[in-house]
């Protein structure tokens, strides 16, 4: 957090996080590693700082690896080397280096952002008081919403994740630790990741496979929210098929495909 407010990120999402660090005098680059070698951070007097990411990995992983090594360079940078790999990942250096890799990438202001966008993680039953200026007094009042319109579900993770670019796991396990899914949740999630993937191919947010750091913000604002909005009014009887169908046509959606996600 107190990185992304030295950086003016604010809870937006990172772009190019590579430009990022290269921008802090650290040269970063990508290199193809054994699968089990995720990144590694150099600090020598001939190179200075160095941050090696293995190419072979996902562009979700990449990222995330190269946020981890930053925290490396910004913290430990009294070590002339550290490897990242399945071998060390119990060691306390590593996992606070996951742990700020996390919050940098995901910030919980912007997550909860997305969440109250989509209406989800609140309270079933949320409590008022309201000043009443006639009596100088107050009255109380409730709004009580269905607790299964409020779960998150494996749409919300994947379209946060593409907010973010991020994965669909490491977003879930974000979830949990921000106590917005218990740990059974978290693993019905993770099974429903496939769900959560097809949902962003139907509404044509995803290609098969990213290739770009831009963040398109027009284009996530009116295809998400649309295509969320139709699920939850389809499955409250509050638009009938044909209604349905004739809203996806209109934003080039394909209605048949996204329907499946209202059972």
């Amino acid at each position: 957090m107190e990185e992304r407010k030295r950086l003016n990120l604010g809870a937006l999402p990172i772009g190019d996080i590579g430009e990022i660090i290269i921008n802090q005098g650290i040269w970063t680059t990508l290199i193809k590693l054994r699968d089990n070698f995720s990144g590694l951070f150099l600090n020598h007097p001939d190179t200075n700082m160095v941050i090696i990411i293995n190419e072979k990995h996902t562009y979700e992983r990449r990222r995330f690896s190269l946020a981890h090594e930053y925290c490396h360079a910004l913290v430990d940078r009294k070590n002339k080397a550290k490897i990242t790999s399945r071998k060390n990942s119990d060691e306390l250096i590593e996992k606070r280096a996951n742990s700020f890799a996390s919050e940098f990438l995901l910030p919980r202001q912007g997550v909860e952002e997305m969440l109250s966008r989509f209406s989800k993680g609140a309270k079933s039953r949320k409590s008022y008081f309201i000043y009443d200026v006639s009596n100088d007094s107050a009255f109380y009042g409730e709004k009580r919403s269905k607790a299964s319109l409020l779960k998150i579900s494996s749409r919300d993770i994947a379209l946060i994740a593409h907010r973010f670019k991020t994965s669909y796991q490491s977003t879930a396990y974000k979830m949990n630790d921000l106590n917005y899914v218990s740990r059974k949740e978290l693993e019905e999630l993770i099974q429903k990741k496939k769900e959560g993937i097809d949902f962003l191919k139907v509404i044509n947010l995803r290609d098969s496979k990213l290739t770009t750091d831009k963040i398109n913000t027009l284009e996530l604002n009116s295809l998400w929210e649309i295509g969320s909005l139709l699920i939850e009014a389809y499955r409250q009887k509050i638009i009938n098929k044909e209604k349905f169908d004739s809203v996806c046509e209109k934003i080039n959606i394909a209605g048949d495909e996204l329907i499946k996600f209202t059972s």
